[in-house]
C-alpha cells in the first residue's frame, strides 16, 4: 500500500486491502491504538461542515524500521477507498507533506527502528448518513516505497445527522427556550437536527419595576408564545414584543385608569365625581373629598374629571383632593352647643329644686 503523494485517488492495492482486512488488524510493523472518534455528528448544510469539526485521534506504533524511513497515516472512505478531505497534524514529528493541508493524511520521518507518533485529523469531506471510515498506517522506505506487511488499519462508523440553522431574533432581555433548554438572553443561532422543535418565549418580561416587554406574536403570524417549528431548511424567526410602561396614580379615593400601557399609547384616567364622600364616621357625618386636579410631578395637567397622557415613559400621577370637613365640623359645633345648653339647663333646674326644698323646710 502507498500513501506516497496522498492524491485524491488511492492505488488499487489500498482499496483491496481495506475491503479484505478485519476491522482491527495489527500488521507486522505498525500498530494503531487509542483511536478516538465521535460516534455521531451534526452536519450543517449552510456551513457545509460538521459541528463540531469531525476529529480523529490515534497513536501509531512502529517497529523494524530504519532511520530515513517514513510512517504514513491517513483516513479513508471505505465505500470508494478515497482519502477523506481535511487536514492532519502529528507529534513529536510534524507532517512533512503539503498534501496534509488538503487531505486527512500525514507522513512523518522515522528517527529510530522502534517508536510511535500521535496523529490528529480534521475531516472536511461531505459525510454519508452512515460514514464508514478506516484509519490506515504503513511504513515506507526512503524512496516512499511501501514496506511489505507493514500495513495496519482500524475501521469505524460515524452516525451523521443533517443539521440546519435556526435563528431567533428577540430583544436582549428575553430568554428563548428551545426543546426545554433555556438559551442565553437575546437573539440566538442554533444548529439543530432536521425535524420539529419546540420554541417558547415568556409572555411578559420585566425590564425594571415600571417597564416591561409584552409578547405580541411571531414574525410568521403564530400568536402563541409556545409553538413548534419544523426545521427542514434555514429558519429565521422573530418574536415580536411591545414595550409597556406603568401608570401609577396616587389618590385617597378610587379612580380608574392606572396600569400598564403600550409605548406611545395614550393613557386615560378619570374620577367618578369631583365630590365624593369620605369613608368611615367622617363620611357618615358628611365629610367629603373635593377634586382639585391631576398633577404630573407637581405640574397641573387638568382640573377636569378625565385626563390623558402619552406613555413614552412611566408616570406617577397625583389626583389631588381637598378634604371638606365643614359639615362634620358644623355638626360637632351644633352638638357642643346643644350639650352646653343641656348642661346649663340641668344646672339651673338643680338650683331651683334646691331652693324649693329650703323654702319648704322653713315653712315647716
Amino acid at each position: 500500500m502507498r500513501l506516497r503523494s496522498i492524491s485524491a485517488s488511492v492505488p488499487i492495492l489500498i482499496i483491496i486491502s481495506l475491503l479484505c482486512c478485519l476491522p482491527y488488524a495489527i500488521a507486522q510493523q505498525t500498530n494503531i491504538t487509542n483511536v478516538q472518534f465521535p460516534k455521531s455528528l451534526l452536519y450543517d448544510l449552510e456551513a457545509d461542515s460538521t459541528i463540531p469539526p469531525a476529529t480523529i485521534t490515534a497513536r501509531v506504533n512502529y517497529s523494524e524500521a530504519k532511520p530515513g524511513y517514513y510512517l504514513q497515516v491517513g483516513v479513508f472512505q471505505l465505500d470508494d477507498g478515497s482519502l477523506v478531505k481535511g487536514s492532519a497534524s502529528a507529534s513529536p514529528e510534524n507532517c512533512v507533506q503539503n498534501s496534509s493541508e488538503t487531505y486527512a493524511a500525514c507522513t512523518v520521518p522515522v528517527r529510530a527502528s522502534t517508536g510511535s507518533g500521535d496523529f490528529r485529523f480534521l475531516l472536511h469531506s461531505r459525510p454519508k448518513r452512515l460514514w464508514d471510515l478506516a484509519l490506515v498506517a504503513i511504513l515506507a522506505n526512503s524512496s516512499l516505497g511501501i514496506l511489505d506487511d507493514s500495513e495496519s488499519d482500524y475501521s469505524f462508523t460515524i452516525n451523521v445527522s443533517v443539521a440546519l440553522t435556526l435563528q431567533i431574533n428577540v430583544p436582549s432581555p428575553v430568554t428563548v427556550n428551545v426543546d426545554g433548554i433555556n438559551q442565553s438572553q437575546g437573539s440566538i443561532n442554533l444548529t439543530l437536527v432536521n425535524g420539529p422543535h419546540n420554541l417558547t418565549v415568556p409572555e411578559i418580561v420585566p425590564v425594571n419595576s415600571d417597564t416591561r416587554l409584552k409578547f405580541e406574536g411571531w414574525s410568521d403570524g403564530v400568536t402563541s408564545a409556545n409553538r413548534t417549528v419544523l426545521v427542514n431548511h434555514y429558519v429565521s424567526l422573530e418574536a415580536n414584543f411591545t414595550t409597556q410602561y406603568l401608570l401609577t396614580i396616587e389618590s385617597p379615593v378610587p379612580i380608574s385608569g392606572l396600569g400598564w400601557y403600550d409605548q406611545g399609547s395614550n393613557a386615560t384616567f378619570t374620577v367618578n365625581s369631583k365630590v365624593q364622600g369620605m369613608d368611615g364616621l367622617l363620611g357618615f357625618l358628611g365629610g367629603r373629598w373635593e377634586f382639585r386636579g391631576w398633577y404630573d410631578r407637581d405640574h397641573l395637567i387638568t382640573k377636569a374629571e378625565t385626563a390623558s397622557i402619552q406613555m413614552n415613559s412611566s408616570h406617577l400621577i397625583q389626583a389631588r383632593w381637598y378634604a371638606n370637613y365643614s359639615i362634620p365640623a358644623g355638626l360637632v359645633i351644633s352638638a357642643l352647643i346643644l350639650l352646653s345648653y343641656a348642661i346649663a339647663n340641668r344646672s339651673r333646674r338643680t338650683s331651683e329644686l334646691k331652693a324649693m326644698r329650703r323654702q319648704r323646710r322653713k315653712q315647716s
